[in-house]
């Protein structure tokens, strides 16, 4: 079925570079192994990688962006793949429309770079993270910014935006935040699976 879904452009340029971001968010959803009774939340989901991948494993998605029309159009793009596992919301990754300690299980995809505050997405994503759920972050490693970034030189006439976060702060607000973190990394990306969130200090 993943085949037929309409890809991006850029994934396009990817593909015929010889990457796949959708396999290697496949892959980490793979090892991340989420609990199948309880839905994924998927967090800026931007062109629905994360949300692909995450449908092909099997899970009922609710997928977010900040941004109403990113929401707008990846629904018209994806509907028929995930009408029936998926629900999309437009909510902000630095405010979670969901209480403390409230969802099992949590991913985000190529995001964190794009956040003008990432440590504070990251706080409220643990946040909001049951005590004994799972966490998978995902975003692209230095060759991965690379690829990219001639792939925007291509397409928009500029290099992609970097962001104020780099994977060792992810690594390292992770390592502090949570007593079990797994690092791995695939030809694009560096993903993250954090689980067993340590108490909140007072």
């Amino acid at each position: 079925m993943s085949a037929s879904y309409p890809r991006t452009e850029h994934d396009k340029k990817l593909i015929a570079l010889g990457y796949d971001l959708l396999d290697e968010n496949r892959e980490a959803v793979r090892l991340a192994q989420f609990n199948k009774n309880a839905f994924v939340l998927d967090v800026a989901t931007g062109s629905g990688r994360m949300l692909l991948a995450l449908a092909d494993a099997g899970y009922y998605v609710i997928s977010c962006d900040i941004d109403e029309r990113t929401i707008r159009e990846t629904h018209d793009r994806l509907i028929d793949f995930v009408h029936d596992v998926a629900e999309f919301r437009v909510m902000d990754a630095g405010r979670l429309d969901f209480g403390t300690d409230s969802v099992e299980s949590i991913a985000t995809a190529n995001a964190m770079h794009h956040m003008a505050n990432p440590v504070h997405v990251l706080e409220e994503l643990t946040r909001v993270l049951k005590p004994d759920g799972k966490l998978l972050i995902a975003d692209f490693n230095g060759h991965g910014f690379d690829v990219i970034d001639n792939i925007h030189l291509e397409l928009h006439g500029s290099t992609h935006d970097r962001g104020k976060t780099a994977t060792g702060t992810i690594d390292l607000f992770l390592r502090k935040n949570f007593n079990s973190v797994e690092r791995r990394d695939l030809p694009l990306n560096r993903f993250w699976i954090a689980s067993r969130k340590r108490p909140r200090q007072a």
